[in-house]
């Protein structure tokens, strides 16, 4: 029946017919199938009226399965919890029977309780539910009955059988709410009778990942930083999955305690700093920008702030600087090792005091000449705006400024290629890395440790400290510098260069 019509045996007139899909059944009350009757005799009449009911029905079921998709596991998450909480108050009650105080408790049951039941039973019968109506009211008169002859051991039976009622019925009471099939009904049963029985799936899904992603892109934020907040949020969502846990602060403190590296030592707290503004900043995003969320979430505050970070002794580890003659015993190697293009790229850090992906975009359209002589470049792309900036050209790195900028295909002084990030001077870096290595310097030194090292000689060599900040790429956290001037003049910076000096062959 592809096409939805049929005639009944006997009859002369059409019907159309459409099933509906098992999972959204209870929202039509239980009907498995649509059906109206075509009134015509003749197919070609049937196959055209066929269509507007076909189109609306199958409007309806996908309205259906919009709203339960939307709900998702809503109603699986809200039964958990409550399974989680009745077995708590479960085992307290038992605990309260066998306890010497309850034992020898004596005086009159209170039952004032009961009274309220009248108000249950009333609302099951106007909710079209007669049969929860009348185990409410057998379930308690059991009870009632076997209250004279209660001890511990009886007790304690009796508690399990009404925590046992009371979880039917708030599955059955679910299962109307939110118009569950029957497997799914069965499933919320299963659910209230053993909360282990279901893991809580993580609220952080990948559509809010991707939406989060596509915010911090549009806000300009660098893709590398980016990536490593996705990859974080990703990281504790699928620590919520696997551990069934809610998005709490005990969650989130247990999360951080767990954290290792691949060698499966434990995490410094620098990094799981890292991991909870990643998180806190996911959060911050989803109240703001993600209706659902701030409506679960609703009064409950931030559970990625204010955790404690203990500091491990050795743990902190700051970026040193290099002497004079290291970076001097570090170029050497560079030229020892015929790696020209790293030798270049030690001098051309150790003389300008520039981070390694400035220099790597220094190209012949940023270089000022004077007299065919290049005396400065321009830095157009950093992190603040105090890092944009014109650096002098030292007297003692011009030639090689000119041989690298004559030799180059590109333009750019040294060679390299753009990562997924954009940076150029990867391999270079790379490199960099084993020759400190080799030459028995630790994780405290890489090559920003060089922009260090020019920053320090300067400084020690009486260099104007007014002047620095605006060569370097440094805010002075000062309104007059910062807001106000323009900073210090290309003659200035220059001066503060000219301190440098350094023995390269």
């Amino acid at each position: 029946m592809a096409d939805h019509i049929f005639q009944k045996k006997k009859e002369s007139t059409w019907y159309v017919r459409l099933d509906i899909p098992e999972g959204v059944r209870p929202a039509f009350g239980g009907s498995r199938v649509f059906l109206r009757s075509l009134k015509t005799a003749r197919r070609s009449e049937a196959m055209e009226r066929r269509l507007p009911w076909l189109a609306k029905w199958k409007a309806e079921i996908r309205d259906a399965k919009e709203r339960k998709a939307l709900l998702g596991d809503a109603w699986r998450e809200e039964l958990h919890a409550q399974s989680v909480e009745q077995q708590k108050n479960k085992e307290r009650r038992i605990l309260n029977l066998f306890s010497k105080a309850q034992t020898s408790a004596t005086g009159p049951v209170d039952l004032s309780w009961i009274e309220g039941l009248r108000e249950v039973v009333e609302g099951f019968i106007e909710a079209g539910r007669p049969d929860l109506a009348e185990k409410v009211v057998v379930t308690f008169q059991h009870y009632l009955d076997e209250l004279p002859n209660l001890n511990p051991g009886s007790g304690a039976q009796l508690v399990e059988k009404m925590v046992a009622f009371f979880g039917e019925i708030e599955a059955s009471v679910t299962a109307d709410e939110y118009e569950l099939s029957q497997e799914e009904t069965e499933e919320a049963m299963r659910i209230m009778a053993d909360h282990t029985v279901y893991k809580p799936r993580s609220p952080i899904t990948q559509k809010r990942i991707e939406a989060f992603r596509l915010y911090q892109e549009r806000k300009g934020i660098e893709p590398k930083t980016i990536d490593q907040m996705s990859r974080r949020v990703d990281q504790f969502s699928k620590y919520l999955n696997e551990t069934g846990k809610p998005v709490s602060f005990d969650t989130v403190s247990a999360y951080l305690d767990q954290l290792t590296d691949k060698a499966g030592n434990a995490l410094s707290s620098k990094t799981k700093k890292q991991h909870a503004w990643s998180c806190s900043s996911f959060w911050k995003w989803a109240c703001k920008h993600d209706v659902d969320w701030r409506e679960q979430y609703k009064g409950q505050p931030n559970p990625f702030a204010d955790h404690d970070y203990p500091t491990i002794k050795g743990e902190a580890v700051s970026w040193d600087a290099f002497s004079k003659g290291d970076v001097e015993h570090l170029h050497a190697l560079a030229v020892e090792k015929k790696d020209q293009p790293l030798a270049d790229l030690i001098a051309l850090g150790a003389y300008t005091g520039a981070r390694l992906e400035e220099i790597g975009r220094i190209h012949r359209d940023n270089l000022t000449f004077k007299d065919g002589v290049p005396i400065s470049f321009s830095i157009t792309e950093a992190k603040s705006a105090a890092g944009i900036r014109e650096v002098p050209i030292h007297p003692q790195i011009a030639d090689l400024v000119s041989s690298l900028l004559e030799a180059s295909p590109d333009g750019y002084l040294l060679p390299g290629g753009n990562n997924k990030y954009g940076n150029r001077l990867d391999s270079l870096s790379k490199r960099f890395g084993r020759l400190k290595t080799a030459a028995g310097f630790g994780k405290e030194h890489v090559f920003h440790s060089i922009r260090k090292t020019a920053i320090t000689l300067v400084h020690q060599a009486g260099a104007d400290v007014a002047v620095m900040p605006g060569l370097f790429g440094h805010e002075t956290g000062m309104i007059t510098f910062d807001l106000y001037s323009k900073g210090p003049s290309l003659e200035q910076k220059a001066k503060v260069i000219g301190l440098l000096s350094f023995a390269f062959p």
